[in-house]
């Protein structure tokens, strides 16, 4: 399968490699699905560059790595769920591919993310053994709901399966 997966990290200041997407990316490409990588950190129109991102290659799914939901200062909080929200609009109106959240910041608010965003599927935790498994899953036209760590809505309801921990991240 086609994979984009989207760094949704805009913070600047003290700028940091967005290292979880690309365990994530090299987990999948071991499985042996064709993944692009696209930092949306010093993109300044985000949104544009995504919407010619995914036009140009049409991924079958789109990860977006939510690394975090705010900027944590207290005296000047800035809250990137309005991001995340744009850049799931931005997905869902370039593709009808299935989007699926995750990272460090997704996983501390699964269900209000998900519905911030209007997102219906995401990956709770180390993302390295549960999406590969998803998009084997995805791609053999298969039910997903079983996926370790998943996340998702259905009715309105949220679900999510226990994650998966690995204990050892250089295992090969």
């Amino acid at each position: 399968m086609r994979v984009l997966l989207v760094s949704l990290s805009s913070e600047r200041t003290g700028a940091i490699t967005p290292l979880g997407i690309a365990y994530v990316a090299a987990a999948a490409r071991t499985a042996g699905h064709e993944v692009r990588l696209l930092d949306l950190c010093f993109e300044n129109d985000a949104e544009q560059v995504l919407r010619q991102r995914i036009l140009a290659w049409m991924p079958h799914v789109i990860g977006i790595s939510v690394r975090n939901l705010d900027n944590a200062l207290s005296l000047a909080p800035v809250s990137y769920v309005p991001k995340l929200r744009a850049v799931v609009r931005t997905c869902r109106s370039s593709t009808d591919a299935p989007i699926v959240l995750g990272g460090s910041g997704f996983s501390v608010m699964p269900d209000e993310t998900l519905r911030a965003c209007d997102a219906t599927l995401g990956v709770v935790g180390e993302g390295e053994d549960a999406f590969p498994r998803l998009l084997s899953r995805l791609e053999a036209g298969s039910d997903v709901r079983s996926v370790p760590g998943l996340a998702w809505l259905q009715d309105d309801l949220y679900h999510q399966n226990p994650p998966v921990r690995i204990p050892d991240l250089d295992r090969k």
